[in-house]
């Protein structure tokens, strides 16, 4: 489906994207007093933390850093989306790459079309998660099932029942587990799956599990988003910007299932290539701690190309209010990570240790205070290049 895109991509000559100007960095300050002078001068040591001013352009280079994915986290309004344009510009006009944009708000439409990308709205496009795409029938129904399951937060009832509504929905399109000629038929929709789910409820087989099930897909089958077969142009998406403006979606469950059936794919393509130490493509998720939805005992797609995507040159970008709801291997996993001004006792607990590290109680007590005074459009940034954290304002795109 993808073709051959992902090898073709132009080599870019610098992965230097200029980001804004450094206000000062923390520092380690070592200061000796004479306590004593008689019999004997003594010297007592005193070290602190502080912060020490710097001057400077700040720029990230992807190419150098530990892998190239970076964490935007903070409150609303105070520069988190301009961060992510001067990213993708920079990516765009510098690194000559494309860029996806899973747009939760649809903030970034104006923009996107301002530097020539293209626009995808729900109304005009759908994506069927139920297309093979190289899996066998029940490796696609477990994925399914269990990506439903997690997102949707169904019970081991309901999951059982989708599971068996989707068995039926593929033998109707007569596409069998053993009969591997028939997985090239026309694969079944999440509209076929859902009809045999109410058909299961009105005959009364475990009715219900069928029933609960039947109640919370109900949502997704408004409209033909998930409902239709696949109708966006791969090919041309992963080529240039594309904007992908999903408000229209309304739920954070139907923006998820969206965002990641969209990775699956670009996942299970890039599964297929060859291994590269050079970036191919960028995608960037807004609002990730609302769409980014993992459960204690499976990590979400997004968490997943995070931990492998390096190895084949895909980037991921999150920008997120909640750092601490987001998925922990997202955190764990970006060696770039961007920290705005952050009210919220909990999260801003979590974002001073993320940045400061270690058990130092003067370190951590340094850094807290520094994101408690942010202003807007300055945050702390912590890379793997950077021996420490660095106060940075964001120059406006």
């Amino acid at each position: 489906m993808f073709g051959n895109i992902l090898g073709v991509m132009k080599k870019s000559d610098s992965g230097v994207v200029d980001v804004g100007e450094k206000i000062c960095e923390l520092a380690f300050l070592r200061k000796s007093y004479i306590t004593e002078y008689h019999p004997f001068v003594r010297l007592k040591p005193i070290t602190k933390w502080v912060w020490r001013g710097t001057g400077g352009r700040f720029s990230i280079d992807f190419n150098s850093e530990a892998n190239p994915h970076v964490n935007i986290s903070g409150m609303s309004g105070y520069g988190k989306s301009t961060l992510c344009k001067k990213l993708v510009r920079g990516i765009r006009e510098k690194l000559k790459l494309p860029v996806s944009i899973f747009d939760v708000h649809s903030e970034y439409v104006d923009f996107a079309l301002e530097l020539g990308g293209k626009v995808h709205s729900p109304k005009e496009s759908s994506i069927n998660m139920w297309e093979l795409d190289g899996a066998s029938p029940a490796e696609r129904i477990s994925e399914n099932v269990t990506m439903l399951k997690r997102i949707l937060k169904l019970g081991d009832i309901q999951a059982y029942s989708l599971l068996a509504s989707a068995e039926r929905a593929y033998e109707r399109r007569g596409i069998t587990q053993a009969g591997q000629g028939s997985w090239c038929n026309e694969p079944p929709t999440m509209q076929d799956v859902y009809d045999c789910i109410n058909e299961s409820m009105g005959r009364g087989h475990g009715r219900q599990g069928y029933s609960g099930l039947s109640k919370r897909l109900y949502p997704l089958m408004r409209g033909d988003v998930f409902s239709a077969k696949t109708t966006l142009p791969f090919s041309t998406i992963l080529e240039g910007l594309n904007d992908f403006s999903i408000a229209e979606l309304g739920s954070s469950e139907a923006q998820a299932l969206f965002i990641e059936t969209f990775l699956r794919k670009l996942y299970t393509h890039m599964l297929s290539q060859k291994l590269t130490h050079r970036l191919r493509l960028f995608a960037v998720i807004d609002e990730a701690h609302r769409v980014c939805i993992s459960s204690p005992g499976e990590l979400s797609l997004p968490g997943r190309l995070v931990s492998e995507g390096r190895k084949y040159g895909l980037g991921i970008i999150t920008s997120n209010q909640m750092a601490k709801s987001l998925d922990r291997s997202i955190i764990a996993n970006s060696a770039v990570a961007f920290a705005f001004y952050q009210r919220e006792p909990e999260e801003h607990d979590y974002i001073t240790n993320l940045i400061a590290g270690g058990n130092d109680y003067d370190r951590r007590d340094v850094v807290g205070k520094a994101i408690r005074n942010l202003k807007q459009f300055e945050c702390i940034v912590l890379t793997s290049n950077e021996m420490e954290p660095v106060v940075v304002r964001i120059m406006p795109v």
